[in-house]
């Protein structure tokens, strides 16, 4: 009864350790993806948006361009998984 009850508590760590990993990579993931967007794509919008429009408008250009950015954003985060189930997950992104 001893060597099974030790069998357990050792497989119970084990799940720990991998579940702790796997959180750990998860978060060293999202800090690397957040870091490389900021550094490249992220600022780009907003910098062909401001030299886009004239100063007379610009301020008002930026407001509206920042509504449609996160109105799209909001319909594909909606409409993103009934459309892969219903087209198949290659398809779903010719879509978009």
């Amino acid at each position: 009864a001893f060597s099974i009850d030790k069998k357990i508590d050792n497989d119970e760590d084990t799940a720990s350790t991998n579940n702790q990993s796997a959180m750990i990579c998860a978060f060293v993931g999202i800090l690397g993806v957040v870091s490389g967007y900021s550094a490249s794509f992220g600022p780009l919008t907003w910098l062909i948006t401001s030299e886009l429009f004239p100063t007379d408008i610009r301020g008002r250009a930026l407001g509206a361009s920042t509504i449609v950015t996160y109105v799209c954003a909001s319909l594909v985060t909606t409409t993103f998984l009934s459309l892969e189930n219903a087209v198949g997950d290659n398809n779903v992104f010719l879509f978009y």
